[in-house]
């Protein structure tokens, strides 16, 4: 792949104006969804500014603004205890706590959807006496809406609540960091904790 430097010209095709000069600069870029890319290099006319062509090179960084904006957020409840239980396992594994926690969960969240034998073990967890305690600490989390739906899936199908879930996936973490260690699963969360 080429890849294109601002300031480099070239000719491309404009609306109603067929063939013009343009050069490439970073900009960012309004999508027609109102989504904002931001610092992105496209290409814009010499002397209009309009921009009429975006590069090869820019279309990852559009796919993933573009991805962000179907993301969703949802909150559950979960008592300190296992908030404590995140924070231990962030710090085991060296992760930053505030971009780990999430994406733990959302492994948890996958593995239960994957295997139906996971997903009892998060409903049976969740049931634990730890687990059970009253739920104060607020934990919002970040997804994708195909996650999402799969997980209400596996909601009904064993009969538990996306709070269940979450909290059941907190204590196997716990479980598979602190109690049982298992190398798969430690060398799968140190990873994620690594890409985070």
């Amino acid at each position: 792949m080429r890849i294109i430097q601002e300031g480099d010209r070239g000719v491309a095709l404009a609306p109603g104006r067929g063939k013009v000069p343009v050069v490439y600069r970073y900009r960012d870029l309004v999508l027609d969804s109102g989504v904002v890319v931001k610092d992105v290099l496209v290409g814009v006319t010499e002397d209009t500014d309009e921009v009429v062509t975006i590069p090869a090179q820019s279309t990852p960084k559009i796919r993933l603004s573009r991805q962000r904006a179907k993301d969703e957020t949802f909150s559950v409840r979960i008592p300190g205890e296992l908030d404590d239980v995140l924070w231990g396992v962030s710090h085991e594994l060296g992760a930053n706590p505030t971009k780990f926690h999430s994406a733990l969960i959302r492994f948890y969240l996958h593995e239960a959807v994957d295997q139906p034998a996971f997903a009892r073990r998060l409903k049976r967890l969740s049931s634990s006496r730890l687990a059970s305690k009253a739920s104060r600490t607020k934990l919002t989390l970040r997804s994708n809406g195909a996650l999402l739906r799969e997980v209400r899936r596996v909601e009904e199908r064993e009969g538990v609540s996306r709070s269940d879930l979450v909290r059941g996936a907190v204590l196997a973490a716990k479980e598979d960091v602190f109690d049982r260690p298992a190398k798969n699963r430690i060398a799968q969360l140190k990873a994620i904790a690594d890409a985070v």
